[in-house]
């Protein structure tokens, strides 16, 4: 397809460099917009549009004008231009291996899970060598179990670029010089190399290399090759390359010359390098990658990550064009050759450059691949995302609800903090998929085999599977007043089957959780607000981290002062960050029209531990300017997590950033407060391990508009946890409406005791359970005790056995109430009102949610 003409009002700008780079992009892709070939391939009905965005109108109808057969366009800020009528369908995404093959093949049964996707299943580069099995057959016949099931299977991996352990390249002896397979920039030729201690200092002949400036900000890592051996170099200080490790990759280390090419091998964010585009190598990948789809039978591509092609000069990394461009080179010859194939496989990818080829599959886009944990609080973030966009594209393309995580818990072992995923969770983001009637990509992290409920909480997700597939082949009709009212991120319900009414009911019910923290001399006293008809009181009780006073000594001090040389970042060009003093007095200045701040980096001399250390404290002499900070822990570039602080007050302070109060607030940009609820506070909370922190950064944030801040900041500490991270509860009492219940029990983090306490006021009984949701007991309780919440305002009070300075005083509370006083599994008020007649319907299953509570032939939805 021949290259469309220029609009005179359409900016083009040539791509920066390429004089000096002289590769196949700059070759093929001298100007940006429509000087590049439009993309023509089979029966593609589509078109690559990279015009300045004022320009998109005026590009679109050139475009149309000279080829008519294109109905549709792509723009490059990554909006799709097509709805799909095609539904979407859950799957399964897991590390497939011998032996956890026939775990697997249950639980996708159980999970009525239409699609299985094999996670990372290939190694990257030839894509058809087995990551976990022998060779393909192996797999394929591992597989062939899914699909005899009725399962359909799919493949998750990265193209473009290669793993060491694969075959594709020998790198000790390449067939080709290996600046010829794999994608590298020539940045000056070879003055000496000198080895010290196996370590090898490297000078170029020519300094101030714009091609080494340019990869070396793009943030990714990167090798250096001479020869045909890579090198790992710890410092660049142009023109030498300092401290580089030898023979990485297992390439051979050998003997270099005056005068050699020395080249930057830029790396992908797996630290993977790319195949060169067009070479042998990258030819067989693709070819490899199409075969090995169509002998395993897949169904469907998960194409991850968004770096399928070197960051190009001239770009800036993950701008819109840089992304279409690396869709475009990196993954369009991937698709080509599966088309050739077989033209029924669908493609996933977790990026925004999905929508570059959108138009040309039935593919769709993966959700927020974000917290390992994907919590209920978390999966109400993007609920919110999808219901308040703005873009009517989004709302097809971003709701699928995927890449969520099942996870077991870690919590015992001090080094992480995230929960065992309970039912209340499954309930909430499977109505949520019926809602929208998307799909769930259930991925299943590694503790998920710590799990106990691992069978009954699949069970759960297949009963709703089993529920979907009902409302899709029209065997039941959910009203619009019922869908319309769940896709809200606050509106909960659990769907339940009523054999006496031989049909399904949605129990509409309210979750409010609450972080306490209480004294010896005060019990933490909050209040708690049931909607519904008075009820038996239902909550659960979970140990948390607890922390010795501010200055105790087995705390681990992260800073004890804050230096002038401390780096310092301001937001943007207009906002002023200067150190007064070397005693931490720090002012900011914005003289520009939106809020900004400042970030510090504070120096660490190598990682620090905090395992049972996971709460942070930090002295701060405030201005009451209302600015914003924020400390994170980062482990080698990965956020774990942020301690979010308000400064509105006067004088020094002494935060503690991990207690229960503060885990309970967050401030948004604008220093509005969010609470628990808002989910964002704990959004990077189920993190990575807290044992290996190698950064640490303190933002100051929300600095108004002509606004000056100043402030001292004077130390960091990270808290130890009580008693060695036990964070023991003892005899947790509680208090509803002046009723009583001493639990005659001990809750903590470690693993000693039990983890959580539920009660039961229906049957008058609590039970224990560990971090990993396993029954330790069940016991009953005198009738006399019984916890009962009244419609409306209910007073709560929690307190515990506080004799010992090690013993805890913070706990997570979380209250459930329902629609279902009677505890009947019917809606007693009724849950939503109805304009048509839903009770007893001539055909069964069905949506009966309006019928009588005690009359199942009775019309009745406010159970008057």
């Amino acid at each position: 397809m021949a290259a469309l003409s220029m609009s005179p009002s359409t900016t083009c700008g040539v791509i920066k460099d390429c004089a000096v780079y002289n590769n196949q992009y700059c070759e093929r892709n001298s100007v940006r917009c429509f000087a590049s070939p439009l993309i023509g391939m089979g029966n593609v009905k589509g078109a690559l549009l990279t015009a300045p965005k004022q320009e998109y109108l005026t590009a679109q109808q050139e475009m149309i004008s000279v080829h008519a057969e294109l109905p549709r366009t792509i723009l490059s800020d990554d909006k799709w231009l097509r709805l799909s009528d095609v539904p979407k369908e859950s799957y399964l995404f897991a590390k497939h291996t011998p032996a956890t093959h026939a775990e697997l093949l249950h639980l996708a049964q159980l999970g009525k899970f239409p699609q299985f996707l094999a996670k990372s299943a290939l190694l990257r580069g030839s894509q058809t060598q087995p990551r976990y099995f022998t060779n393909l057959n192996e797999m394929k016949a591992k597989l062939n179990d899914f699909i005899s099931n009725g399962t359909k299977v799919g493949i998750h991996t990265h193209l473009g670029v290669i793993d060491r352990q694969d075959n594709l390249i020998n790198w000790a002896n390449p067939s080709q010089p290996l600046n010829e397979l794999i994608e590298s920039f020539y940045i000056g030729k070879l003055d000496s190399l000198t080895v010290n201690s196996g370590n090898a200092n490297i000078v170029l002949q020519n300094g101030q290399n714009s091609n080494l400036t340019h990869f070396l900000s793009d943030g990714r890592g990167e090798y250096y090759l001479i020869g045909n051996e890579l090198f790992k170099c710890a410092n660049v200080n142009d023109p030498t390359l300092e401290d580089c490790r030898r023979g990485m990759y297992g390439t051979s280390p050998s003997s270099h010359d005056q005068g050699e090419s020395v080249y930057i091998v830029p790396l992908n964010y797996l630290g993977l390098p790319f195949l060169k585009h067009g070479s042998s190598a990258f030819n067989q990948s693709v070819d490899g990658f199409a075969q090995t789809l169509s002998l395993l039978n897949a169904k469907m591509a998960y194409i991850d990550g968004t770096d399928s092609y070197v960051t190009m000069p001239g770009f800036a990394r993950k701008s819109n064009e840089d992304n279409t461009m690396k869709a475009k080179l990196g993954l369009v010859p991937y698709l080509r050759k599966i088309e050739e194939l077989s033209s029924q496989v669908p493609l996933y990818q977790t990026g925004g450059i999905t929508s570059t080829f959108g138009w040309w599959y039935d593919n769709r886009i993966a959700t927020d691949d974000g917290a390992v944990y994907k919590s209920k609080e978390y999966t109400k973030a993007k609920v919110k995302t999808i219901e308040n966009s703005a873009d009517k594209f989004a709302h097809y393309m971003y709701r699928e609800l995927g890449w969520w995580r099942f996870a077991g818990s870690y919590i015992t072992n001090g080094k992480f903090d995230f929960d065992a995923t309970t039912a209340d969770d499954l309930h909430y983001l499977m109505t949520k998929a019926i809602a929208f009637d998307t799909s769930v990509g259930m991925q299943l992290d590694p503790s998920y085999t710590n799990h106990a409920k691992l069978d009954e909480l699949f069970s759960l997700i297949g009963f709703y599977h089993e529920f979907l597939n009902k409302t899709r082949s029209g065997q039941i009709t959910i009203p619009s007043q019922i869908t319309d009212y769940l896709q809200n991120e606050n509106a909960e319900a659990e769907l339940v089957y009523v054999p006496q009414l031989g049909g399904y009911q949605f129990i509409n019910k309210s979750v409010q959780r609450i972080y306490a923290s209480w004294s010896s001399s005060s019990p933490a006293h909050y209040t708690i607000q049931n909607p519904f008809g008075a009820q038996n009181a239902s909550f659960v009780i979970k140990a948390r981290f607890d922390y010795y006073p501010y200055n105790d000594p087995q705390h681990l001090t992260i800073t004890d002062h804050f230096d002038n040389w401390f780096e310092l970042t301001n937001s943007s060009s207009s906002v002023s960050c200067e150190w007064q003093d070397n005693n931490g007095h720090l002012r900011i200045s914005n003289n520009g029209g939106k809020p900004g701040g400042c970030k510090i980096r504070i120096p660490l001399s190598g990682r620090i531990d905090l395992t049972n250390k996971r709460g942070l404290a930090i002295k701060i002499t405030g201005d009451n300017s209302g600015a914003v900070g924020m400390v994170r822990i980062q482990k080698d570039g990965f956020a774990m997590r942020d301690y979010k602080f308000k400064i509105d007050f006067s004088g020094t302070r002494e935060l503690v950033l991990g207690d229960a109060a503060g885990e309970n607030e967050d401030y948004n940009e604008r220093g509005e407060r969010i609470d628990w609820e808002g989910y964002i506070a704990k959004k990077r909370h189920w993190s990575l391990d807290f044992s290996k922190i190698n950064e640490v950064y303190v933002f100051i944030n929300n600095v108004q508009p002509s606004q000056e801040v100043n402030i001292q900041l004077h130390e960091l500490k990270a808290l130890a946890e009580k008693n060695n991270g036990e964070n023991k509860i003892v005899n947790p009492r509680i208090t509803i409406n002046s009723r009583q219940i001493t639990f005659n029990v001990n809750l903590s983090t470690s693993g000693a005791d039990a983890y959580m306490l539920a009660y039961d006021g229906n049957s008058n009984s609590f039970s224990l359970y560990s971090a990993n949701l396993e029954n330790l007991g069940t016991f009953l309780l005198d009738p006399a005790q019984r916890l009962e919440l009244t419609h409306g305002q209910n007073d709560f009070e929690i307190s515990s056995d506080l004799s010992s300075p090690d013993y805890s005083a913070r706990a997570e509370v979380i209250f459930t109430t329902d629609d279902d006083e009677d505890n009947d599994g019917v809606p007693t008020n009724g849950d939503y009102l109805a304009s048509n007649n839903l009770c007893n319907p001539s055909t069964r299953p069905a949506l009966v949610n309006f019928c009588d509570d005690n009359d199942n032939t009775r019309y009745n939805p406010s159970q008057t």
